[in-house]
């Protein structure tokens, strides 16, 4: 008996040490892994922020920091600015002698100037229903290698042409944004919205969730190349100001259509490349 009492009062206080022993060495291993990774975690210096920060700040698939316009593919539908070498070359050239707007951005030729109503997709991101099982796109111009995305363009130049109305570009103000990569543009609306409003949602039905419309119509004059500082900024405001007068009230624009384009200083109608 007397053996019998000491075992049952003496043997459950071996498994309560064995417990006790093994939660010491989980904590003890835990503490012991979170000093190694703190040990190795290396605190990001301010010159590798300023250098991150400089690098996304001056990147641009569109223009590069000497203010050259990059290759940058894509298709998209707008509407071209009817006069692209009368009035419209003044604002070229007014930005091109403007000193401080040219120190920042690059002036875009008057033959690039439109208005886009659809943007469907740019070659950097192609959707998946145009692409070929390789994975590849096999050229620059590669609408005819694709049936699909052939017979999509056509069909949108189609209800483009169902157009027949007059579009107007109504201009509202002038608007640019510091960074690089941002565009200096001329905000505002357009005429015949009817007609508009039936092309855009009409593209929306042939690329389904492919493209975008915009959401503010404007006319892009250039890109910023070089990050606007308050100083340059107030003296780019004053510059603009001097642009303002030589827009006209009222720009016409012709009738919607396709284009191609390989930078954003060159739009091509796709039938044309066809």
């Amino acid at each position: 008996m007397f053996a019998s009492k000491k075992y049952s009062h003496g043997g459950p206080m071996v498994p309560k040490i064995g417990v006790i022993v093994f939660f010491i060495f989980v904590i003890i291993f835990l503490l012991f892994l979170v000093l190694r990774i703190a040990s190795e975690e290396k605190p990001v210096s301010d010159s590798s922020k300023k250098m991150s920060a400089s690098k996304s700040m001056h990147e641009s698939d569109k223009i590069d920091s000497e203010g050259n316009y990059m290759p940058f593919y894509g298709y998209t539908v707008i509407c071209m600015v009817s006069d692209r070498t009368g009035v419209p070359q003044q604002w070229t050239e007014f930005l091109e002698k403007a000193p401080v707007l040219r120190a920042h951005m690059s002036p875009l030729p008057a033959s690039s100037y439109h208005a886009t109503l659809y943007d469907i997709f740019t070659q950097r991101k192609v959707p998946e229903r145009y692409t070929p099982r390789s994975g590849s796109v096999p050229s620059v111009h590669w609408t005819r290698a694709h049936n699909t995305l052939g017979k999509d363009m056509e069909v949108a130049q189609s209800k483009c042409e169902e157009v027949k109305g007059k579009i107007y570009f109504v201009k509202k103000n002038l608007k640019w944004k510091r960074h690089i990569g941002n565009s200096v543009i001329i905000e505002g609306t357009l005429t015949n919205m009817e007609e508009v409003s039936a092309t855009e949602s009409n593209m929306k039905q042939i690329f389904h969730e492919i493209g975008k419309p915009v959401q503010v119509h404007h006319i892009t004059l250039g890109y910023v190349y070089k990050e606007i500082d308050d100083h340059a900024s107030q003296a780019m405001e004053e510059e603009l100001k001097g642009l303002w007068p030589l827009i006209q009230d009222h720009i016409l624009l012709e009738r919607p259509n396709v284009y191609y384009f390989e930078t954003m200083k060159e739009f091509l109608p796709v039938k044309e490349l066809q």
